[in-house]
């Protein structure tokens, strides 16, 4: 069961690093998703080669076999560097327009409390007027009235466009939380974040897949360690039932030896002796 699982697990591996590669090419260089077929094909030759070399190391010729070392090698990089590629590509965008909405939203609360800060300031100069002053507060009030109803229609409009921009910025976030906050947690830019976490995927992903295929080899042509495990397994089950048993039997001794010490009738004491 176990060599099954290694070869499923490599192989879902191995296809998705196929796919992310490609994917990450042609988000950074151009190209058709027909060169998924490439990287598929590629991937699988890369297994085989894995495979091959495994089996054969001894008996290949030792330039065959740094040969297709090398072209392994080669072809964990490409896939790597294809993988790094669509990930720094598809966070960096999700980042940027993150960025760009905390930007503008920051840029709108400003603007509407300066809009609020004009009208309370237009209000201010009409309360510092003398409360007798009757007419110089309906004079001031008929001249601010047209600068009232401008700044009031500005303000309406910034504080939608705050919504708006708040709501952008919370689906903008939510995508990147992750980043957003390994960067806060670490002190870093969210870009040095996203560099840092591709970096680590990339390090694990396809090295992987080919170290999975390794232990499925190793699984196939050495099944007597499989058949050991067993064999191991039911001789500690049979010395745990053969140890149930003997606990079994000294529990049925000492409870038949209780039973016989229950049972025997002591001797009645001695009478005493009387002149």
């Amino acid at each position: 069961m176990l060599p099954f699982l290694l070869l499923g697990a490599a192989l879902l591996l191995s296809a998705a690093t196929g796919y992310f590669s490609v994917l990450g090419f042609i988000a950074n260089f151009g190209g058709s998703l027909l060169l998924v077929w490439v990287g598929v094909s590629l991937e699988i030759g890369k297994l085989v080669c894995v495979s091959y070399l495994y089996r054969y190391w001894r008996v290949t010729a030792l330039p065959l076999r740094w040969l297709l070392a090398a072209i392994v090698a080669c072809l964990v990089a490409v896939s790597s560097f294809g993988i790094f590629g669509f990930l720094t590509s598809s966070q960096s965008s999700q980042l940027a327009q993150a960025e760009n909405t905390t930007a503008s939203l920051q840029q709108e609360q400003a603007r509407a409390a300066s809009l609020q800060q004009r009208l309370h300031a237009l209000e201010q100069q009409v309360a510092n007027l003398p409360a007798e002053s009757i007419r110089g507060r309906l004079r001031l009030n008929a001249a601010f009235e047209a600068q009232r109803l401008k700044l009031e229609e500005q303000l309406d409009a910034s504080l939608n466009r705050t919504e708006q921009l708040a709501s952008q910025h919370q689906q903008a976030t939510q995508h990147g939380g992750a980043l957003l906050l390994v960067s806060s947690l670490t002190g870093t830019s969210p870009q040095g974040a996203l560099l840092a976490l591709a970096t680590l995927v990339t390090l694990v992903f396809d090295p992987l897949a080919i170290f999975l295929f390794i232990c499925y080899n190793v699984a196939v042509t050495h099944p007597e360690v499989e058949w050991n495990i067993k064999q191991r397994r039911e001789e500690a089950k049979q010395r745990l039932q053969r140890l149930k048993q003997r606990q079994e039997g000294v529990q049925l001794f000492a409870e038949a030896l209780q039973h016989e010490v229950d049972a025997t009738t002591l001797p009645p004491p001695p009478t005493p002796y009387t002149t």
